[in-house]
């Protein structure tokens, strides 16, 4: 059992949005496994733990966070999706639905599934060439796409409100999860490649954290171009392929 956000020993009452998904499904049976209490908010129905509702309809996010010790929110529309409208309007209006929700209801810690897609290159026209590498969490953004800049504004829009309302905030930036089996993994994926097992582990070790704020690149091993020694000094995360 982990101790929860306010420091003792129970189960959490868990919010996970994007519950539907293929990193969602995963994180939501990775944390009931713990014995946390795990619900999901998603557009489709997956499982009869699941709110099915809209990101832009606040009055039910509000709803469906109330009671909440932590929100997860992995809610969003994928880069690959190609229609910037509806991606602005779940990733941006979506994402700042979920953290007024988790204001208001009074929540404890929110984590953020944020992206490498705000750093690395997303095969649109000439990108910026990086500043120095590897890239840490300092370097400036290099965002292509709406998908990207939806991700760096769900972070410093995170900053805000654990500044103004106290909430533990932390956002973790995976890219090009590989879902295969763990015992079909036998060493490391290559650059700019993750196992999801390795994601689900960061997110185990956010949820545990007492750090009020904090981005984190979450790698494969042997990544040359991006860094996540801030996470694996600040979170624990060591990751295994």
């Amino acid at each position: 059992m982990s101790e929860d956000v306010t420091g003792s020993q129970r189960p959490l009452r868990i919010v996970v949005t994007g519950s539907a998904g293929r990193l969602g499904r995963c994180l939501v049976e990775a944390l009931a496994a713990d014995g946390h209490n795990v619900r999901g908010y998603d557009r489709e129905p997956a499982g009869e733990e699941t709110f099915v509702g809209d990101l832009t309809n606040y009055p039910f996010v509000e709803k469906v966070c109330a009671g909440a010790d932590v929100v997860c929110h992995l809610g969003a529309i994928p880069a690959y999706n190609g229609d910037d409208i509806s991606m602005f309007g779940t990733n941006v209006r979506g994402t700042f639905n979920v953290f007024r929700a988790v204001a208001r209801a009074r929540v404890k810690k929110i984590l953020f599934a944020s992206s490498l897609a705000i750093l690395l290159d997303a095969g649109i026209g000439e990108p910026p060439e990086p500043e120095y590498l590897p890239m840490d969490e300092r370097h400036p953004g290099r965002c292509q796409d709406i998908y990207g800049v939806s991700k760096l504004f769900g972070e410093e829009l995170g900053r805000a409100y654990s500044q103004q309302h106290g909430i533990s905030v932390i956002c973790l930036r995976p890219h090009c999860i590989i879902w295969k089996a763990q015992e079909d993994l036998t060493g490391p994926l290559g650059e700019g490649k993750v196992a999801v097992w390795d994601v689900i582990e960061a997110f185990r070790l956010a949820l545990n954290s007492d750090i009020k704020y904090g981005v984190y690149n979450i790698t494969g091993k042997d990544w040359s171009r991006i860094t996540s020694a801030k996470a694996q000094r600040e979170l624990g995360y060591e990751p295994r392929w």
